[in-house]
């Protein structure tokens, strides 16, 4: 494994490099998905941020059906996390409240709110997900939030979770415009593609979360990113 090198040569090159895809870009044309670049000077608008607020549409697919509709996402920090997804007529499907170790989850079929360890294997029998730890869905929604550039192998990037020391490996696509993003010790993998600017910076605004036994995915589709906006406290009332 090669590490980068820190320093004012390894930022220049950075910037450098950032400067020339942007300079090569057609109008209307989408910017690159390098993860070597959305990790360091692409994901600085996102570093300086206390709160962010995002929403957009998701899909559930799995062997007990299809669901689709919007989700609504508030950051306070990477440890605190309100995710809440809403069907035909703002219906809630469900909703999954982050505490650091403490998660909070809530689906159209419960009756009241269920709690467990961030770290466990979140099962939501109603649209046929399973082993997805809560602690990761913040990280596979906004990885730039929360993953730092650790070091570089032959053909992916490792990165660390700034909540736990959790690795994950960052594959780069073939088109330079989509990578894919897996943590170690999961069988999960999320792919990303379809970059888009936000200010001075670039997001992925295409995920697709899924088992390896692909028994079920989560498609998100991000429309907007709000930075260090005020968040409402009744959003974390249980």
């Amino acid at each position: 494994m090669r590490f980068f090198r820190s320093g004012r040569f390894h930022f220049l090159a950075v910037v450098i490099g950032v400067a020339a895809l942007s300079a090569c870009l057609l109008p209307g044309e989408n910017p690159p998905l390098n993860p070597a670049l959305l990790f360091s000077g692409e994901s600085q608008f996102l570093r300086a941020a206390s709160t962010i607020a995002v929403k957009g549409s998701i899909e559930l697919a799995s062997a007990r059906g299809d669901e689709s509709g919007d989700f609504n996402a508030f950051f306070c920090g990477p440890d605190s996390l309100f995710f809440l997804v809403e069907g035909p007529f703002q219906l809630d499907l469900f909703r999954i409240i982050i505490f650091g170790e403490d998660s909070y989850l809530k689906s159209r079929d419960m009756e009241e709110w269920r709690r467990f360890n961030s770290n466990e294997k979140l099962t939501i029998d109603e649209y046929g997900i399973d082993n997805l730890p809560p602690s990761s869905l913040g990280v596979y929604l906004l990885p730039q939030f929360y993953l730092d550039l650790l070091g570089e192998g032959t053909h992916d990037l490792i990165m660390i979770s700034k909540i736990d020391g959790s690795q994950y490996q960052a594959a780069r696509g073939s088109d330079n415009k989509s990578f894919s993003l897996k943590r170690n010790d999961s069988s999960l993998i999320a792919s990303y593609k379809k970059a888009k600017k936000s200010g001075s910076g670039v997001f992925p605004s295409q995920i697709k979360i899924s088992d390896e036994s692909d028994n079920w995915s989560i498609s998100i589709m991000i429309d907007k990113i709000n930075i260090n906006p005020r968040i409402p406290t009744t959003i974390w009332e249980l």
